[in-house]
């Protein structure tokens, strides 16, 4: 037996025992090996394209199981070849690798021809690797015909190991394939590319859904995180909103639009538009606030940074603020709110500065400076002269007396009792001459000077000696003949005084007395005790010529901590103003005659007197403003809160500023103003006394209500309420004691009024119709107010009525009213089912917003003790304008009292509610199920189906507006105020905003289930027009009615825009 020179096959004890697929013939070589190994496992790995090859199910996926291939030294036992020349018969296949190795391999050529002593040619398969036909095929392969060719359609020659093995995979495997599956090679082919293509098909959409996969998760936690990121920006922006309630509580209207415009959606601002933002801005920018509104507040419009104390100042004519602390004049712009200067003052500081010392038309001040009398130029801010006093006299006093454009000037002298009076020029400050005034026993104080309007006379208060009793004194000097006049007066505590325009002064002094009394809530308790301040206060005239008092009034006041005399016209007659403490007193000014006299809510701060009216400032904040004419009173305005230090009565401005306790000081001077009417109300209709007295029966229980009727240019009015809720009713029903609604007039929009006849009392009703303002008389037939009362309603034109009547002058029923008829039509009987055992009494009747179908609310009443009554409810259905009759429906034993009704806006579901449940039933009756209220101590007052038809919101007596899914899910509440919340009339204007009316006004609300909020309150609206997007405004009581449009927030960003810049 031959054998290999070198290497010889490593193959298993038994060789004949085994089946082979294929045997691969090959000589030893680094290539060759490779080669063989892979040829090897590519077959033993080959998966059958589908539609190909051998039958058989162990043959449908991998069709070669065995591959003979000989990997180690062949065995040098003689029975080795024989067992190769077994296997080599029972193999069906022979694979060939054909190189220049193998063409010279004896083991190579044994190998084919033994294979072929068994088996047909066309069983070799050859595969070139290396070389060509004429020195890689061995011996054997050549010299056997039919084998050339089919070795040469396995080409797998290749540069590298990597390049053969390429093609091995890419066709040569294929090629071998192809005959040992008997099929060919394009048919294996095109099948295996296709198997190929479903398994990238497969792989791809195993990618791609991999793919999706994370997609979809990144898309869910984008929309979590955004979810997160928008949360977080609506509580800041409902943090910024509370800030700017804050702030409008303490009038500062300027602070709370910055506030509120940082919590709305701005250009380039993701953040969502929170209501209470827009709520804050609204009230802020005193939107919907008419001519009668206003008065009652004042709002901060600036606020300026000072250093130190402010005790006193007053304004230009060119709106400079000046103010002085101990050592400072200041001089604020109040236009820029910024300090234009600060002049520092010498020597004890600043005597005294008022507008007694300020020279308008030459934009210049007068002021002392130590014992300095100072003429500046604060346009320029340069000084234009200086005046000093001899020795002995120190501090120094000036006035400006603009009739005569002088300037007086008093030094003191504390050691001789005498003072220096010193008549200057105001342009040179040349002095015109210098008088001495004796005043022994008196040093001048601390208080201002005052001119008679002539510049003829000047007048100021002078006080004992330190070591003497306290006495003050009035000093008058003439200034014409310098004559000195002293009016003593034993009272020290407080003074003041003002020049009569006759030649006549008015003062007035006063003393506090103080005791400490037990307090009346610890009596026994020695260590507790109270305060009582009792205040003397004398008012008089002093007549210059004479010299003699004309009159002296004596007036007592508990609570007096200043007072203050002013004399002014009022009218046309002159009058001491006369304020103590918390009294008002207007004094004629010729006889002393108290002529008016009133008590303000708190002491006064501060009095400014000014040719067009006077303004009083209180301990407790409040702004009185009168005009000198009848009434003098005009309104009380609120300003802050805190202590007062100083208040600077500026042109339609106030400026004040606080302290905390009168000693610790606070860096800002506020700047209030009052409110202003909102310039967009337009009147339409203003009622007289004569036309209309209201009884209390129809203010009390009147409601009017605005709904679509089915003609869309038709409203329906549907009135009544009950004494402490409307008991009856459904989504669009409001409660205006005011007694105003909407209707249509000849097909024009119109405003319902109506009241009692001031002498028949018979009913009135006016509609005034919006497009010429035409006032039309109505003929509704009804005899009193007291027919306005449950089971009313007005559908087009027609006014429908439940019997019996109040009257009882209508049998039971439906009955129909036409306008201009005298008497009514029965359209529905409305009989018992059972007339014989019971007996059916119908008070309620509800219509559905499209108008066809009528909901009856009553009761079944049996005629035997033993049954119970029961509530039932009956819908009839308007067809072609007959009523046809509906089944009579008991609900369930476990209702309650039924509050009230509602119908949704496609008319097709209702909802009858009580305390504690909300029933749903369809058009026909039909039970649709029931909602759980949240245990509350509050009762719900009305119910609404919201515009999505899916959930349904509850106003509830004390303020609270809840949402419920019908499934019975509550997902919001919102509290809002008492005046805000008792109504009955609901409007949508889209499916996340509603208009609530009660009889206070209008509310307009954000119904979103991530806001839901409060956004606008309209005072005094009486409901909202659809069609032109307005809100009627008015009340009987100010006898005004008219129209606002409705605000947008983009239209109230842009006026709080407008407003801070």
């Amino acid at each position: 037996m031959m054998k290999r020179k070198s290497m010889e096959p490593n193959v298993p004890a038994s060789l004949a025992d085994q089946n082979y697929d294929a045997f691969i013939s090959y000589s030893h070589g680094a290539v060759d090996n490779v080669v063989a190994v892979e040829v090897q496992r590519m077959l033993e790995e080959f998966r059958l394209p589908k539609a190909v090859g051998k039958s058989g199910p162990d043959r449908q996926r991998h069709p070669f199981r065995r591959v003979f291939l000989d990997q180690g030294e062949m065995s040098s036992c003689a029975d080795f070849a024989q067992e190769l020349k077994d296997v080599l018969s029972k193999t069906p296949w022979l694979i060939v690798i054909c190189s220049p190795r193998s063409a010279g391999s004896v083991w190579v050529n044994w190998e084919i021809e033994t294979f072929l002593e068994h088996h047909d040619r066309s069983r070799v398969l050859a595969v070139l690797i290396e070389g060509g036909p004429e020195n890689a095929f061995p011996e054997q392969l050549r010299k056997r015909e039919g084998v050339h060719g089919e070795a040469l359609a396995a080409d797998a020659r290749g540069m590298t190991v990597s390049q053969i093995r390429r093609k091995l995979r890419r066709d040569v495997l294929l090629r071998i394939a192809a005959p040992m599956l008997d099929t060919t090679y394009d048919t294996l082919k095109q099948r295996h590319r296709l198997y190929r293509l479903q398994r990238m098909t497969v792989a791809g959409v195993g990618v791609f859904c991999c793919m999706a996969s994370f997609l979809v998760y990144a898309m869910m936690q984008n929309v979590r995180i955004q979810q997160q990121y928008t949360a977080t920006l609506i509580e800041q922006s409902r943090l910024q909103a509370f800030n700017a309630e804050e702030k409008l509580q303490a009038n500062d209207a300027m602070g709370a639009i910055e506030l509120a415009l940082r919590g709305l959606q701005r250009d380039g601002d993701p953040r969502p538009a929170v209501p209470e933002a827009e709520y804050a801005l609204s009230k802020a920018l005193q939107v919907y606030t008419t001519e009668n509104q206003i008065g009652d507040e004042a709002f901060t419009t600036g606020v300026f940074v000072r250093e130190n104390k402010h005790t006193g100042g007053f304004f230009a004519a060119d709106g400079i603020l000046f103010a002085r602390d101990g050592n400072n004049i200041y001089l604020w712009n109040t236009q820029t709110g910024k300090l234009d200067q600060k002049l520092p003052v010498n020597g004890t500081g600043v005597q005294n500065l008022s507008e007694h010392l300020l020279v308008d038309n030459a934009r210049q001040l007068i002021y002392t400076d130590g014992k300095d009398a100072v003429c500046y130029d604060y346009a320029e801010g340069t000084e234009v002269w200086r005046a000093t006093g001899d020795e002995p006299y120190s501090d120094c006093y000036a006035l400006y007396l603009p009739k005569k454009d002088q300037v007086v000037v008093i030094w003191t002298s504390l050691i001789q009792s005498t003072l220096a009076v010193s008549l200057v020029d105001r342009t040179t400050g040349r002095e015109i001459y210098q008088d001495e005034v004796k005043i022994d026993g008196y040093s001048m104080s601390d208080s201002a000077l005052e001119s008679s309007e002539d510049g003829r006379y000047i007048a100021f208060f002078i006080d004992t000696l330190p070591g003497e009793p306290l006495n003050s004194a009035a000093l008058v000097y003439d200034l014409e003949e310098r004559q000195t006049q002293i009016f003593p007066w034993k009272m020290g505590a407080g003074r003041t005084l003002s020049f009569l325009g006759d030649g006549a002064l008015a003062v007035g002094m006063w003393n506090k007395d103080e005791s400490w009394l037990e307090s009346e809530n610890y009596p026994g308790e020695p260590w507790v005790y109270k305060l009582q301040t009792m205040a003397q206060i004398v008012c008089g005239r002093v007549d210059l010529e004479s010299g003699r008092w004309v009159w002296q009034k004596q007036f007592s006041s508990g609570t007096c901590d200043d007072m203050q005399v002013l004399v002014r016209t009022v009218g046309e007659q002159p009058c001491v103003l006369l304020l103590m403490g918390n009294q008002f007193l207007r004094l004629d000014a010729q006889s002393g005659s108290v002529l008016e006299e009133m008590e303000l809510e708190a002491q006064f701060r501060a009095v400014f007197a000014a040719d067009r009216g006077m303004s009083i400032l209180a301990e407790n904040g409040r702004m009185y403003r009168l005009k000198y004419d009848f009434p003098i009173w005009t309104n009380a305005l609120y300003c802050g809160k805190g202590v007062y230090e100083a208040v600077f009565d500026g042109p339609d401005t106030v400026y004040v500023g606080y302290t905390e306790d009168g000693w610790l000081e606070q860096p800002e001077i506020y700047a209030y103003q009052e409110k202003v009417a909102d310039p967009n109300f337009v009147p339409i209709y203003t009622m007289t006394d004569e036309e209309w007295v209201m009884s209390s029966c129809v203010v009390d229980g009147v409601c009017v209500s605005i709904v679509n009727a089915s003609n869309q240019n038709s409203k329906i009015l549907y009135r009544w309420q009950g004494e402490n809720h409307c008991v009856s009713g459904w989504q669009d029903r409001m409660i205006l004691p005011e007694i105003l609604g909407c209707c249509t007039l000849e097909g024009k929009q119109a405003l319902l009024i109506l009241g009692e006849d001031a002498e028949t009392y018979q009913v009135k009703a006016v509609a005034i119709t919006l497009e010429d303002g035409v006032v039309h008389q109505l003929d509704l037939q009804l005899s009193d107010s007291w027919m306005l009362r449950l089971g009313y309603f007005l559908l087009d034109g027609v006014l429908y009525e439940l019997g019996p009547d109040a009257d009882n002058q209508l049998e039971d029923g439906l009955w129909a009213w036409t306008p201009g008829t005298p008497e009514p039509t029965q359209i529905a009987a409305l009989p018992a089912e059972n007339p014989e055992e019971e007996m059916v009494r119908f008070s309620d009747l509800v219509v559905s917003p499209n108008g066809e179908y009528f909901l009856l609310m009553g009761n079944r009443v049996p005629f035997s003790v033993q049954q119970e009554e029961r509530q039932i409810f009956c819908v009839l259905r308007m067809d072609h304008g007959q009523l046809k009759p509906g089944k009579q429906i008991d609900l369930p034993k476990e209702v309650e009292e039924i509050i009230g009704y509602a119908w949704n806006q496609k008319s097709t579901r209702f909802a009858i509610f009580t305390e504690k449940r909300v029933y749903l039933y369809d058009q026909k009756g039909g039970f649709r199920g029931k909602i759980e209220l949240q245990e509350s101590e509050d009762v719900p007052v009305s119910v609404s189906f919201a515009p999505d038809g899916e959930s349904l919101l509850v106003l509830y007596q004390e303020g609270g507006l809840e949402r419920y899914l019908l499934s019975g899910q509550r997902v919001n509440r919102l509290e809002l105020q008492t005046t805000q919340s008792r109504s009955s009339k609901w409007q949508y204007v889209d499916s996340e905003t509603l208009i609530l009316t009660s009889s206070m006004g209008s509310a307009v609300l954000d119904i979103s289930e991530d806001l839901f909020g409060m956004r606008q309150w309209v005072k005094n609206g009486c409901g909202w027009i659809q069609e032109e997007d307005q809100f009627y405004v008015g009340s009987l009581m100010d006898h005004n009615i008219g129209l606002f449009p409705r605000y947008t927030t983009e239209e109230l960003i842009r006026l709080g825009e407008e407003r801070i810049s």
